[in-house]
């Protein structure tokens, strides 16, 4: 077994332990980097929170429920549009630094200005001051009262400042250019949590030592190693090999036919992740979608119940990128399999014999091989008329080209970071979101309703806006649910704690050798 563990980890700060290694197979082809101001990855969940912490979490159980964490306690002006945040005094970083306010200003400064794809995270943040040394003030560009839930992203953790400024790291509006910290944070940690990066093996494995410094509670583990396994039966023979202990990228039927075998166990749980289809307004490719009448019709000749059946392990699917369980998604019916009226609306566009050439990732999300799930959209297409040539690429070059605007339809995914829906309106709602600016949205109410929700305090009326703005994200039909995702873990009985963590893939604090 990868498992040398002989006991539990010590519940005091002494980081005394004998619990030796955890090695999880998962697919990393999205790890870039592991500076956060670089990068939005669904990997990079479960990796920023192994050496970075943000200033608040999110509650496992309740995730709407934000929770402290590096600051104890914040409080809000009265018009939303600055947050104040009292930070612990006992945070250490490996170098021996105590985290203050300034560690924080930079880090978060540094985030918006670099201006990585993880930068509209700090969007709505004019400024970030240092009141006193345990004490920072955000200074919004307008209300916000989803504040609070939005710095739980991985992506705005904390880090050592004063390391990082040696080691040529700017936090100024001039940060994008003159930055040049990237190389030291993928070879050093920097940050406040309880593992230190020891080696990273692009496309191979990445291992991580516990601190022995940690402020906090001791990790169980002595050593993670993080391999880098993209097929999803591989990692099922490895674990049921016993040479890892926990595979996370399981397909339904794997995980079907591993459960009940000895020495392995299987995890099935509802998530918060969505797949899901986007289409650009302004393909050269495809000009017949800036037609909103085109991209419905390509919404209802979805067999979505077909995919979820066969693909999805009977997976739900909300109406729009905002997942079932967030605010006023619940409320939105979305559009079904109609491919009689798909091709009443491509009439009315008047389009005859539409041809697409779909790039996709020739990955598994959430348990659904997006080979297979093309295989099914051309066939779901073929019947209103719509040929489709699927073209499946490597990872690395799909998401460069698709960030770069290159595709007319493709599809893609999305793990929520916070647990507001307004993480979802901001990236997928408005035109200048950052998928909004992908597909080069033409859908001007995201913005003013956005600013409303943001604007508003009141629960319920921020759930009537919800409703309104994901009722035109669904009619908008530019980025298209296609299921949200159960999430299959399949570990050794030699662990125990394994689950579903809803903004870090597994709660790698609550796992212990059995």
């Amino acid at each position: 077994m990868s498992l040398t563990a002989c006991g539990s980890g010590s519940s005091e700060t002494d980081n005394e332990n004998e619990a030796g290694e955890l090695r999880i197979g998962i697919a990393l082809g999205d790890l870039a980097t592991f500076d956060p101001a670089r990068v939005l990855a669904d990997a990079m969940q479960l990796v920023i929170p192994m050496y970075a912490e943000t200033l608040v979490d999110v509650d496992q159980d309740d995730p709407a429920k934000v929770l402290p964490n590096l600051a104890t306690s914040w409080e809000a002006s009265d018009d939303l549009r600055s947050y104040t945040f009292e930070l612990r005094d006992d945070v250490t970083f490996p170098s021996g630094n105590t985290m203050t306010a300034e560690d924080v200003k930079f880090s978060l400064e540094r985030v918006k200005n670099i201006q990585g794809a993880s930068a509209f995270k700090m969007g709505i943040v004019q400024s970030v001051n240092v009141v006193d040394e345990h004490t920072v003030e955000f200074a919004l560009t307008g209300p916000d009262s989803s504040f609070p839930s939005r710095m739980a992203a991985p992506y705005l953790s904390v880090f050592d400042s004063k390391v990082l400024q040696e080691n040529g790291a700017t936090a100024d509006a001039e940060a994008v250019t003159t930055d040049e910290a990237q190389s030291f944070m993928d070879e050093t940690t920097v940050g406040s949590g309880p593992y230190e990066l020891q080696e990273w093996r692009r496309n191979s494995e990445v291992v991580f030592e516990a601190r022995d410094d940690y402020w906090g509670e001791a990790p169980a583990f002595d050593t993670i190693v993080l391999e880098d396994i993209r097929d999803a039966s591989t990692q099922a023979q490895l674990v049921e090999r016993g040479d890892i202990d926990i595979a996370m990228d399981i397909e339904p039927d794997t995980a079907a036919s591993l459960d009940g075998k000895d020495g392995v166990e299987v995890v099935t749980e509802p998530s918060y992740n969505i797949n899901y289809l986007a289409m650009n307004h302004k393909s050269s490719d495809a000009p017949e979608l800036a037609d909103d009448r085109v991209r419905q019709a390509i919404q209802m000749a979805v067999d979505y119940d077909g995919i979820s059946e066969a693909l999805a392990d009977g997976a739900p699917r909300p109406a729009a990128v905002v997942p079932l369980g967030f605010v006023g998604s619940d409320a939105v019916e979305p559009i079904g399999y109609d491919p009689d009226a798909a091709k009443t609306l491509l009439d009315e566009a008047g389009v005859t014999d539409l041809t697409l050439d779909v790039d996709f990732a020739n990955v598994t999300w959430y348990g659904v091989a997006q080979q297979s799930l093309w295989e099914k959209l051309q066939s779901d297409f073929a019947k209103i008329g719509i040929t489709v040539n699927i073209r499946p690429v490597e990872y690395e070059k799909w998401i460069a080209d698709y960030r770069a605007g290159d595709y007319a339809i493709t599809s893609g995914l999305w793990a929520p970071e916070d647990f507001d829906s307004s993480s979802y309106f901001d990236p997928f709602g408005r035109e200048a979101g950052i998928y909004g600016e992908r597909t080069s949205m033409d859908f001007p109410i995201g913005q003013k309703l956005y600013d409303e929700y943001l604007a508003e305090k009141d629960p319920a009326a921020r759930e009537e806006i919800a409703i309104e703005l994901i009722t035109a994200m669904r009619d908008d039909a530019t980025l298209i649910p296609l299921f949200q995702a159960k999430k299959f873990l399949v570990h050794s009985d030699a662990v125990t704690g394994v689950r579903y963590s809803p903004n870090k893939q597994i709660r790698l604090v609550e796992i212990e050798p059995s």
